[in-house]
């Protein structure tokens, strides 16, 4: 008989609506952005027109992060998918769009393949619309990708609780009148000095799933993130004090505190953060373990907050994070905030407990509202017209090769999803502006969010519009827009030449461009880049979990699909 966890929820389909519901209730400063799960501050119109916004997320399952962390002097916005999901970049885009200022937004993403390509996804496209966005990318868990273990790995560290902390200096800084710059500085010096390491007596259940026995009686995982994977190592549990002296150990081998000069006791900030299931007498207890070890080490801790602040569900454990501050750091982290999660907080007063209204989503913009930048010749638009299409038809006949590849190394649906895109670009082509090529590439990056899924379409779509942004600045400058999108694809997607994904056709293809070869040549470039992925290591995407010898004289098909591409528009 099928056993399931007992839940105090109402259908397994309806914990998302029934939890947001909630939360307004208990909230009744935050509104609802309409057709998305994303919460925002009541006042955030007033609040973009006067300061830096601050916008996060992830999935749900973490609560109260992250909605719990708006308010003022914190986040402006959360971004929410379902269970353990990235949003999409569809609800991050609408919350750019809606609660974006003059002064511009500053995304604070955890450091989770889906969170870092939607978010850049929707990043790339607001900036391409004449937004102000900057991304900070926050990865502070010292238990995976660390020191030795990094060997060839870019999936880099997992984002935890010590991204809170990042979150309250940059909501800070932007109460304080900081510029987005000045915000995104801040922020990602506190990413780069803050290290997490978690521990967990259980594991957790999604909604309407089965309860697993992976942690025996007696056991506990060591170096876990907040999904429900496995930790790093499997032991006995052992006290309090001991196991908080052995994450303390890790996390200031890897991420020592420095001193804020020369002599001084190196100064931190401390939290020990509920995984969801551990009582407060266990928090205390560990907190109070957590700053005997730091002290012991030679560490003045400053400030402890202990409490539930990111969690796996229902999950029995604690996460501790160690910040190293400053005077300024700790300005920052002293300053008010009505955000409800945060410690020693009250709610906003005056407020009644019912739904807020939902607030609509801002339009994009309309093509009426944008001046073209560069008007071509009808006779060069027609020949970018054909360029495109016979780059789309290429794609499509490519279908069954590219499946095959896939099939081999990955899930078999590369060649459909290309197909796809390209029938669909094909349909809208007629209609698309070729004379201008900034908007021309615009509108077929939205064409590809629509319906091109998984990791492939997110990355076309940030290199679109990317070279969407890069014409604006420098019109029929297409040398320049290739390696624009080519430096994008790689920061959102964190993928770097030699790692067998699609960017090994299209950045020597970019260099080409960028030496001022020609389009021949860069072509030829992206030909030998995808050849080339036959034979090297799978260290991104679906075939990293592939053995070399199983992709060993196999290329990359994303890369055979982008080099083809190519062929067609400059062989």
């Amino acid at each position: 008989m099928t056993t399931y966890a007992k839940k105090l929820i109402n259908h397994s389909d309806k914990v998302l609506e029934d939890m947001f519901e909630g939360i307004q209730l208990s909230h009744p400063n935050l509104l609802r952005l309409e057709k998305h799960n994303v919460l925002v501050r009541k006042d955030y119109r007033s609040v973009g027109q006067h300061q830096v916004v601050i916008i996060t997320g992830g999935g749900s399952g973490h609560e109260p992060a992250h909605a719990g962390f708006i308010g003022e002097g914190l986040v402006t916005a959360s971004v929410c998918g379902g269970v353990f999901a990235s949003p999409s970049s569809q609800a991050v885009l609408d919350t750019l769009r809606t609660v974006c200022g003059p002064a511009g937004c500053l995304l604070v993403v955890k450091n989770y393949t889906g969170d870092r390509i939607n978010f850049g996804v929707a990043a790339e496209q607001a900036k391409s619309e004449g937004h102000n966005v900057a991304m900070v990318i926050v990865g502070e868990d010292v238990a995976v990708n660390a020191g030795e273990e990094v060997q060839n790995a870019i999936t880099g560290r997992r984002g935890l609780s010590g991204t809170l902390f990042v979150h309250k200096v940059a909501g800070a800084a932007a109460a304080s009148g900081c510029s987005l710059e000045e915000v995104r500085a801040e922020a990602e010096a506190a990413a780069a000095s803050v290290g997490s390491m978690g521990v967990a007596l259980s594991t957790c259940t999604l909604p309407g799933g089965r309860p697993s026995d992976r942690i025996g009686p007696g056991e506990c995982e060591v170096g876990l993130g907040i999904h429900g994977e496995p930790g790093r190592a499997k032991q006995p549990v052992r006290s309090a004090d001991e196991m908080m002296a052995q994450l303390v150990e890790r996390i200031l081998e890897v991420q020592p505190p420095r001193p804020a000069s020369a002599g001084a006791r190196p100064r931190v900030a401390l939290m020990v953060n509920n995984l969801g299931g551990s009582s407060v007498m266990e928090l205390y207890i560990s907190a109070r373990s957590a700053h005997k070890a730091l002290t012991r080490a030679g560490v003045e801790v400053a400030r402890v907050y202990t409490g539930t602040f990111m969690t796996s569900l229902e999950m029995a454990g604690v996460t501790v994070t160690v910040l190293s501050i400053d005077s300024l750091r700790l300005a920052r982290l002293d300053a008010p905030t009505t955000a409800p999660a945060w410690p020693r907080v009250a709610l906003e007063p005056g407020l009644s407990s019912a739904v807020s209204p939902t607030v609509p989503v801002a339009p994009a913009p309309s093509a009426a509202e944008k001046p073209p930048v560069m008007v071509l010749p009808e006779s060069e638009g027609e020949a970018i017209r054909r360029k495109v299409e016979a780059a789309c038809r290429t794609l499509v006949s490519l279908e069954g090769r590219l499946e095959e590849l896939d099939r081999r190394v990955g899930d078999g649906d590369c060649g459909a999803t290309f197909r796809r895109a390209a029938e669909a670009v094909l349909a809208k082509l007629p209609a698309m502006p070729v004379v201008e090529p900034d908007r021309l590439c615009s509108e077929a990056g939205g064409v590809v969010r629509e319906v091109m899924g998984g990791t492939s379409g997110a990355i076309l779509d940030i290199m679109l519009s990317s070279m969407a942004a890069s014409l604006r600045d420098k019109p029929n400058d297409w040398r320049t827009a290739i390696s624009r999108a080519v430096e994008g694809a790689s920061f959102y997607g964190g993928a770097r030449e030699g790692c067998r994904t699609m960017l090994d056709a299209l950045i020597p293809a970019a260099r080409e461009a960028a030496a001022g070869k020609t389009l021949a040549q860069v072509a030829a470039a992206a030909e030998a880049g995808a050849e080339a992925t036959a034979a090297m290591p799978p260290l991104a995407g679906r075939s990293s979990y592939l053995r070399q010898e199983d992709t060993d004289g196999i290329p990359d098909p994303g890369a055979v699909a982008a080099a083809a591409a190519l062929q067609a528009i400059y062989g």
